[in-house]
């Protein structure tokens, strides 16, 4: 009979890998290493020069990370050590995966069958060395903080090449999520006052907002502009990327009964009832005092 412990604790990557070795009492542990957001010291660097970004695209890439969807938003790192069953030294840097897949992972891990409707897939294949067709993109979601509260809804869709983005709540109002809690954005805002740059970018993080414009949809070229500062969706030369991208968050959001179905397909904003605490508890969403 095959017996397993499951344990979540806080390590670094290096604690990570000793706590796999096997000792002479016990067996190889399995170890995941896993972070909740992305690395905000790497972005904090990002002014340097030497990488080719101005202080102006650096306070982007860290006001536009936290609460959004763009690859370096969500783009985490994913360890899995397992000595002896799981071959050291080796990337998947072409297949996209979600810590929505360590579920059935582990479950297949400690001997046990995942259910049938789990929204991840295990990792089993990948980490035997095989191929494991499906996994050329993946969806990625907000919805709002508490039901009722900042209310924010986006889907993107990642490819190793592209990063497309469909913003469901501009509409004019002012939105207070909390990527615009920190220090930096009030340094925006204040600089925007003499800075046309930076009222430009407090318009956009704050409406999504562009020239008057409101930011619908976004696509990215990862390969050409990896912090997503350049919006191509009217670019023609995309234009079949781009087509290629809606039909498969179509059938992303068909596969997970995605709420937003109907208003993804007409062009329309979420359902003005999300606004309302009282009755998205009426509807049997959970609300969190």
């Amino acid at each position: 009979m095959a017996h397993a412990a499951v344990f979540v604790v806080s390590l670094t990557a290096g604690s990570a890998a000793v706590l796999a070795e096997p000792t002479e009492t016990t067996p190889p542990n399995i170890v995941v290493f896993t972070v909740d957001d992305m690395d905000y010291t790497s972005v904090n660097a990002l002014g340097n020069p030497m990488l080719g970004l101005t202080p102006h695209m650096d306070r982007l890439v860290r006001e536009g990370t936290k609460n959004n969807l763009y690859k370096h938003s969500t783009h985490t790192p994913l360890i899995v050590r397992w000595p002896g069953r799981v071959e050291a030294d080796v990337r998947h840097d072409a297949s996209m995966v979600s810590t929505l897949d360590l579920m059935p992972t582990i479950l297949e891990a400690v001997g046990l069958t995942p259910p049938d409707d789990l929204d991840g897939r295990t990792l089993w294949p990948l980490l035997r060395g095989e191929t494991h067709p499906g996994r050329e993109s993946v969806l990625t979601t907000t919805n709002f903080k508490q039901p009722g509260n900042r209310v924010y809804p986006t889907r993107a869709l990642t490819t190793p090449r592209y990063s497309y983005i469909v913003n469901f709540w501009p509409d004019g109002r002012r939105k207070d999520t909390e990527n615009h809690h920190g220090l930096s954005m009030r340094a925006i805002e204040h600089a925007a006052q003499h800075d046309s740059d930076m009222a430009a970018l407090a318009e956009f993080l704050r409406f999504r907002r562009v020239d008057g414009r409101y930011v619908r949809e976004e696509l990215y070229d990862l390969q050409q502009d990896l912090w997503s500062k350049h919006n191509l969706v009217d670019d023609p030369d995309y234009a079949e990327a781009l087509d290629e991208l809606r039909d498969r968050m179509k059938t992303e959001m068909i596969l997970t009964e995605d709420p937003l179905l109907t208003a993804f397909r007409d062009g329309s904003r979420y359902p003005i009832w999300w606004d309302d605490p009282a009755e998205m508890s009426k509807r049997g969403f959970k609300i969190i005092p």
